[in-house]
């Protein structure tokens, strides 16, 4: 007879994240005057460009472009059969905007930011900033080395805070 192999219990993920862990730490800013013990704490896990700011690895402009990038990207994937009541349909004063404008130049603005990153920096950008993946996940899925990888990434998001007007 073989032998017997003992079976772990099964361990459901933990809930409240798909995946990505979350890193509670003090919010940055917070006035002199309040308290710690009252300060809720931020979750810097969120995604991964948010997690490489915290840490330090991108600067404050290259976050904000990757932001925007970000919000670009999702805003070009809208339906055009999306809801005018989502970006106002001039009953508010506010001009008579579309969605499909809005897409539209959701579309451009994204199209001009990843036209100025280099060809060579353009997957690791796209993995890392729109599709969420870690850095170390990025340089294997791309065959290069963690450290070349971040150095491309960095390039990148360069390029794209020069296109959206951030300084760096």
């Amino acid at each position: 007879m073989g032998k017997a192999f003992k079976t772990e219990k099964f361990k459901p993920a933990e809930p409240g994240h798909d995946g990505f862990v979350p890193v509670l730490v003090a919010p940055k800013g917070a006035a002199k005057w309040e308290k710690a013990d009252e300060l809720t704490e931020e979750n810097v896990n969120v995604n991964r460009i948010r997690f490489l700011f915290h840490k330090g690895s991108i600067t404050h402009a290259q976050y904000e472009a990757a932001c925007a990038l970000q919000r670009d990207w999702e805003t070009a994937e809208i339906l055009p059969q999306a809801s005018s009541i989502l970006v106002g349909n001039g009953a508010s004063g506010g001009g008579a905007t579309l969605p499909g404008d809005h897409k539209i130049q959701a579309m451009r603005r994204k199209g001009d930011a990843m036209a100025a990153v280099p060809e060579m920096c353009r997957r690791i950008v796209e993995l890392v900033v729109i599709e969420n993946v870690s850095v170390g996940k990025a340089s294997a899925i791309v065959r290069a080395h963690h450290q070349f990888t971040m150095a491309l990434l960095l390039v990148g998001l360069n390029a794209i805070s020069r296109t959206y007007g951030f300084s760096s």
